[in-house]
């Protein structure tokens, strides 16, 4: 018989954001932790299925790319324009 590893195992409660009527959580499972984004191949999903979450990572990313090269790109400009 093969056992789980819990820590491996994440739980997310996918549900409608605007419906009108209570939403009845299922019952806990233990030693799963129950999260409310999750990272799925390089994409993170809401527990709404929305998609913010992983706009805002890939503008971080991006962001933190872009101050990493600006340096970078100054030195080059100062090489070129001391070339023409």
């Amino acid at each position: 018989m093969k056992l789980i590893n819990h820590a491996k195992f994440l739980e997310m409660i996918v549900y409608h954001p605007h419906r009108k009527r209570q939403f009845t959580y299922p019952n806990v499972i233990p030693g799963i932790k129950c999260v409310h984004k999750l990272n799925i191949l390089g994409v993170t999903v809401s527990d709404t299925l929305a998609f913010h979450n992983h706009v805002d990572v890939v503008v971080e990313k991006t962001a933190r790319c872009l101050y990493a090269i600006r340096p970078f790109e100054r030195t080059v400009s100062m090489e070129m324009h001391c070339w023409m």
